[in-house]
Order: structure tokens, then sequence, then C-alpha cells
């Protein structure tokens, strides 16, 4: 879904995809390419709470969905121009008046090269990032005035034993960096940065925003140096330069933001709505935001409490059900408690369990907000296998109805194919209004596939897919590309087409060859292990044409 800001002087967009367990989000300059970054939840469930956090941030600041916001700008900009020509009139007839009463002010060469000075120095700084010097040896840096102390290293120590506590799965796949030349051509980096991803290059929701207390991803030392390269990149084809003033180091999933570490070794609020960091530090030093997360662990605001031993009851699990026992009283904790942690959540049984606990208590909130509780808990519900109820709680959310459809059914008809629940699937993927560029195929070819799989006609569903596959393939990126193709695939396999099978197939493989040779990333051997494809049989046997 396309979201856009245009007021003012600004003039921006932001894009979220949902797919499976991820979430991509596209941000930037109307008529930009825009920057991505993507982040994978440990469930689809999860991803899904993400992305429905995301586009509420997104619509408090102001954003509306594409064509929304364009009316809205169209209405806006005509008394707008107004007014501001009625401005401009009478600021002329003032200057003219100032102009005759008083002389000009005299501009010496000194004061005109001080200006000039000035415009190409604020220039040069929002074109190009500080480069590291180039000399024989190792680059430096300001030295921060916070963190380069001894309390780092405590800090970072205290935090690695909490985590053998609060979460030994998180920090079982925790590794350190492995060099940071690639950064280190972009600038020099600070001792306290080189700390820390020294003990851990990278890990997702590891840190707390003392702003929003939301989890924070670590950037990994590639991350950050593909985030200056990217913001360098986009400043330099915008004359309204985006300026990082410090180096990234970690994010808000999906969000487009960052926390720097500037030359003072304060950390900062990078927002890249504005393209600038906030004045104002939101921490001291990277030690003080360290401090701040360890406090968090230990009062069970980050991790949700104690993970405990394998073969243990969950200290999470009794904690929530401690909680359950005032269920009105303690309904945001409770459910705060069940979705906050994404790479490290408790198992999907208990966590539906706890939720349907809350049903008695929702009946006294709004109607809005107890919608959004039934979304919710039909997402725990798909997690734990309870499918049938997963459908009871979406239709009284009234999904796609009155309450908004963000792939809410697709993800039910996903599951319900999964686990051959055809009939159910069937309904779950007709069910589904969201219209995502690049993949507005993916119900039309999963209701397709469940009809196909019960034996029923297929005409018509096989028709509607082709018809959305068409659209997705002009509109697809590579990366979308190998899902589109590969559909495809699954069309012609449900046709009895095994000649245009083996045709999509390959030209699958041969996005898929493109996208990884363009660097890009995806964690995938060869088309057929995409899930529709699997479950329509096709192999990597599969012959190419």
């Amino acid at each position: 879904m396309r979201y856009e800001y245009i007021e003012g002087t600004s003039s921006k967009f932001w894009e979220i995809e949902l797919s499976g367990k991820t979430v991509t989000t596209t941000y930037g300059r109307i008529g930009s390419a825009g920057q991505s970054t993507e982040k994978i939840a440990a469930t689809p469930a999860a991803a899904k709470v993400l992305h429905d956090k995301l586009v509420a941030e997104k619509l408090a600041k102001g954003y509306r969905l594409a064509r929304a916001a364009r009316s809205v700008a169209k209405k806006v900009a005509a008394p707008a121009a107004k007014a501001t020509a009625a401005k401009a009139t009478a600021a002329k007839a003032t200057a003219a008046k100032a102009t005759a009463a008083k002389p000009a002010a005299k501009t010496t060469p000194k004061t005109a090269a001080k200006r000039s000075a000035k415009a190409l120095t604020a220039k040069a700084q929002a074109k190009k990032l500080p480069a590291a010097k180039t000399a024989t040896k190792a680059p430096t840096t300001k030295a921060p005035a916070q963190g380069k102390s001894d309390g780092l290293g405590a800090t970072l120590k205290a935090i690695d034993a909490a985590l053998s506590t609060y979460a030994p799965t998180l920090k079982s796949r925790m590794r350190p960096a492995s060099g940071f030349a690639e950064l280190e051509k972009i600038l020099a980096i600070p001792a306290p940065l080189r700390a820390l991803w020294s003990w851990c290059d990278g890990c997702g929701e590891l840190l707390r925003s003392p702003a929003s207390g939301a989890a924070l991803d670590l950037l990994s030392v590639h991350q950050a140096a593909e985030t200056m390269a990217e913001i360098q990149d986009a400043s330099e084809d915008d004359d309204d330069a985006s300026e990082l003033a410090g180096i990234p180091f970690a994010t808000e999933s999906g969000s487009g933001d960052y926390l720097v570490l500037d030359e003072a070794g304060a950390v900062r609020y990078w927002d890249h709505e504005e393209g600038r960091a906030e004045r104002r530090p939101i921490a001291k030093s990277l030690d003080a935001l360290l401090a701040l997360t360890l406090d968090a662990i230990r009062k069970n605001q980050l991790f949700g409490g104690r993970e405990g031993s394998p073969g243990e009851p969950d200290p999470r699990v009794k904690r929530l059900d401690s909680l359950l026992k005032n269920p009105e009283k303690n309904f945001d904790r409770i459910m705060d408690g069940t979705y906050r942690v994404f790479k490290n959540p408790i198992a999907p049984a208990d966590c539906y369990r706890i939720r349907r606990g809350l049903e008695g208590a929702a009946q006294k909130l709004s109607a809005t907000e107890r919608d959004a509780y039934y979304t919710r808990l039909a997402g725990s519900a798909i997690e734990a296998g309870a499918l049938e109820e997963a459908n009871e709680y979406l239709e009284k959310a009234g999904v796609g109805k009155r309450t908004k459809d963000t792939n809410d059914w697709r993800i039910l008809g996903e599951a319900a194919l999964e686990a051959s629940a055809f009939d159910l699937a069937a309904k779950a993927f007709a069910r589904d209004t969201v219209v995502t560029r690049g993949y507005a195929s993916l119900s039309p070819v999963g209701a397709a596939l469940a009809l196909w799989k019960l034996g029923r006609d297929t005409t018509a569903s096989v028709a509607a897919a082709k018809k959305a596959l068409a659209k997705d393939l002009a509109q697809a990126d590579l990366s979308t590309q190998v899902l589109v193709r590969t559909n495809h695939a699954v069309i012609a396999r449900i046709e009895g087409d095994q000649a245009a099978v083996a045709q999509w197939i390959e030209k699958a493989r041969d996005a898929l060859r493109e996208y990884k040779a363009d660097g890009g990333g995806m964690a995938l051997a060869s088309p057929e292990e995409l899930d529709f494809a699997r479950l329509a049989g096709l192999s990597a046997s599969t012959p190419p044409r």
C-alpha cells in the first residue's frame, strides 16, 4: 500500500508490503525511487502486528493513501496559493515603503564573501558525508564526549549477562563483527560503536528507545554502511538534501528512521521525513542508551520477562497468567506482553489462550478497539492452528467491511492451505480486499489453488488469477518477479499445461539468478520452494525449457 504526505513544501511517499513473515517498507520523496528496508518477523502473525503498527504511526503523522493524499493536497493548494499571493503583494508594498524611507545597507566584499562561504559550506554538508582520511594509519574521528570509559564495557557485560537469563535464544544468534573496513571507507568509527559491534554485529529488537519505549534493531556494520551510502546517494540527487550528521546504528523496524551517534558522542534521532537529526539528543551517550536498555530488560519491558530454560515452563507466561486475574485492569499490559517480542515470542498456544482470556474485558472497549482486539486474536488463533476460530474472530472484527483489511484474510487462507483446509482457504482468499502493488495476484492464485485441490471448477478463479498476474508482472520489481513468475507456473499447473509450467519456472529461475547477482539477499535456492509452488506439486526437478 502506498501512502503520501503532501503539505507545504513536503512531498513524500511511504510504501509497505506484507508477505508472510516479511514486512518491506520503501520511503522517499515523490518522484524518486526511495530507500527500502526489510524486516523478517518470527511468524506471519507477528509480521502482521508490525505492519499494522507502522501504518498506524504513519497515519498519525498525517500520511494518507496515495489518492486521498492528492485529493486533500488539491483542496488545500488553491486557497493556500491565493493566501501566498496576497501575502507576497503586501510584502512587496511594505518593502517598497521601507526602501523609500531608509537607505539600503551596504554589502562589502568581506560580507559577501562570508555569505558565500556559509552557503557553500551548508550545501557541502548537505550533499556529502564526512569521509575518513586516507592515511597509512587507521582512520580517526573526534572522540566522543561520553562512553569511551570502562563504563561502556561494564554496561555491555551486564547486558550480556542479562540476555543469558531473559533472552538466551536471542543471545545464541548473536555474532561479533568480522571487520569494519566497509564502514571505515566512509568515515572513522568511534570507540563506543566499535565496542558495541565487536560484541554484536546486528540483532533484531536488542535496544530500547528512550523516546518511545519501542524495541530497536541494532544494525550490522554492513547495514550501517549501506544506509549511509543510500542517504548520500539520495542527497546527491536532490537539492533538498538529507543530512545524517552521525553514524546510524539502530532503527525501529520498517520506519526508515535511525538512531545516530554524533561527533560529540551523543545519540540523536534521525527522522527520514525531515532528512536530519533532531537537535536535542535522546541520550547523552551510547553508554547511557545501553544503561536504559539494561534497565528495560530487568523491568520486563524489553523481552517481557525471563525466557526460562528449555523444557521448563516459560516465566513470561506465568507472569501474564498472573495479570489475567484482573483482565480489565491489565488489558493493555497483557496484549503488549503477548506480541512485543518478535524474535523470541512466547509459545503460540499460550499466546492464543492468554489473549482469548481477555474476550470478556474486550466487550467494554469501544467498537474500534474491540475490532482491533478481535483482529489480533485472530492472528494468535492462526498461529495456534485454530483456523475456524480465527475465521470467526475476523468476522467479528468486520475485517474488509467496517475494519480495514490488511491481508488478514490472505494470511488465514495461506495457513488453511498449509493445513489442507481447502474449503476454508478458498473462502478466506475470496474475502481478501487488499490490492498491494506487485502482490495483487496472491489471493486470486491461492483461491484457484484451493478450488483445484477440492476438485471444483476453476474456470472463473483461473481467469481472475491470470488477470491479476498480468498486472503484477508489469508492476513487480526484480525480487517480486520471482514470485509472480512462479505463480504463473502454478496456474499453468492447474490448467494442466506442462509446457507453460516449465517455461514460467525457467523465467522465475532467471529472475532469481539476476536478483542474486545484483546483490539481493533472498534466501531461496529455487522458485519451487515457494509455498504455492510446493503445494501445487512443483519440484526442483521441473525441466527447463
